[in-house]
């Protein structure tokens, strides 16, 4: 049972982009440039207000030189946090309106300064972790989220 709260796998496919854009310090003109669509475009399907097309997804993950498999696999396991959470998460893309995690996303980011790269998780011995390799389990069996996604779920970052 959901709390009503509702998500799809294109929105945190969006996001998961998006991230991993901001951590190669690559504006999203240059992004759209490479992968042949406009920058207004790119900007719309990171904000899960276009569909996120597969052709458009690989050309994304060559650029960004991440295999497709890997945001896929990132994806089913955010899927699967956000579903423990009691939230919907759809395989058709939602209206932005419709879609939680892209209003509360959407929140997040306008509150950064300028988009600025998320400070991501470091694991003990005080090294960078990719949005690729999270959600992870810390020894105290606590779960570690981007701060985005964090935030989506849980508020403000403490």
């Amino acid at each position: 049972m959901n709390n009503g709260l509702v998500t799809s796998y294109p929105a945190i496919l969006a996001i998961i982009l998006k991230e991993i854009r901001l951590e190669r310090n690559m504006h999203q003109a240059q992004l759209a440039d490479y992968i042949g669509i406009s920058p207004a475009g790119w900007a719309k399907v990171e904000q899960g207000k276009s569909a996120l097309t597969m052709p458009t997804f690989l050309k994304a993950c060559s650029v960004l030189g991440i295999a497709s498999s890997s945001i896929m696999a990132t994806a089913e396991r955010y899927a699967q946090h956000f579903f423990n959470s009691q939230w919907a998460v759809l395989t058709e893309p939602q209206k932005f309106d419709d879609d939680h995690l892209l209003q509360r996303a959407a929140d997040y980011y306008s509150k950064k300064k300028m988009n600025t790269p998320t400070i991501h998780y470091q694991n003990q011995f005080n090294q960078f972790v990719s949005i690729i390799q999270t959600p992870v389990m810390k020894p105290n069996n606590t779960i570690e989220l981007t701060p985005v996604f964090y935030v989506v779920l849980n508020g403000e970052l403490s």
